[in-house]
């Protein structure tokens, strides 16, 4: 066998076919295991489904893609949290010699919660998103939940002389951190949950179940009012920017699902 080292060539820096800048380009859907910090105290650990891509100039028929996740590899054994996303963005973008990178963190985060009348314990389960994005030198790092809520039409139970008609609807909040502030997930969690009509537990009993049922109809609920008390307290959280907030109710009646969404935009 020869000692030689054989000289590869690299492909991806030859001139393309067609000179056309490309946006994104990169990995998506790697699957590793994460850690966050919780607000209780103490981490969660948890495994991520990864997007990362980065731009990719005219000139270049491809990036140098191997990079991207050898360099997330590397911060494994860091808690994953906005200025960690960041670092990774900075890593990638000087590996793969990009102007820009999006990084995504989708991953299952669990809440303990004891229902409301038995107290009994039980993991809640909710989607978590944290998504970093480096344009040129611009960094911006977005938070994100997926919570699942009931709610309780009004106008059913203003036209009907029994009952009225709920159903579970999912409210996904995506906001934007502001630079050296810090939001939990749980914050955005319980602010979703206190916009509904009740919120969900995993563990309920006979004397839990009456609590849900009639706190939901005490309490109804359009989606359009759920995406409104939501935005109501988003603004008054000092640690967002800007964020968009959906609400989707899998109707009881209907075929068909309501929705509604408001996004407060970026200012300028």
């Amino acid at each position: 066998m020869s000692n030689n080292i054989d000289i590869l060539p690299d492909v991806q820096l030859t001139k393309p076919k067609y000179e056309i800048e490309v946006n994104k380009v990169g990995i998506v859907e790697l699957v590793l295991p994460i850690f966050v910090s919780q607000q209780v105290g103490g981490f969660q650990y948890s495994t991520a489904n990864i997007d990362c891509c980065v731009s990719l100039e005219s000139h270049l028929k491809g990036t140098n893609m191997s990079r991207i996740p050898r360099t997330i590899h590397t911060y494994l054994d860091r808690p994953l949290t906005g200025k960690i996303i960041k670092e990774i963005a900075d890593e990638v973008k000087y590996n793969t010699e990009a102007n820009d990178v999006h990084l995504v963190y989708r991953f299952p985060y669990f809440v303990k919660k004891l229902a409301p009348e038995s107290k009994e314990p039980g993991l809640v389960h909710y989607n978590a998103l944290f998504e970093g994005s480096q344009i040129k030198d611009i960094y911006k790092f977005n938070i994100g939940v997926e919570v699942t809520a009931t709610n309780l039409c009004p106008c059913s139970k203003a036209i009907s002389n029994y009952g009225a008609h709920n159903q579970r609807v999912l409210i996904k909040i995506k906001a934007c951190q502001k630079e050296n502030s810090f939001v939990w997930l749980e914050e955005l969690i319980n602010l979703a949950e206190d916009s509904s009509s009740c919120e969900i537990f995993s563990i309920l009993k006979r004397e839990d179940e009456r609590y849900v049922t009639e706190k939901a109809y005490e309490n109804p609920m359009f989606v359009e009012d759920i995406v409104r008390s939501c935005y109501d307290k988003l603004i008054n959280l000092n640690s967002i920017e800007y964020f968009k907030v959906e609400a989707k109710a899998q109707e009881s009646i209907h075929l068909h699902s309501a929705y509604a969404s408001i996004t407060r935009a970026k200012e300028g």
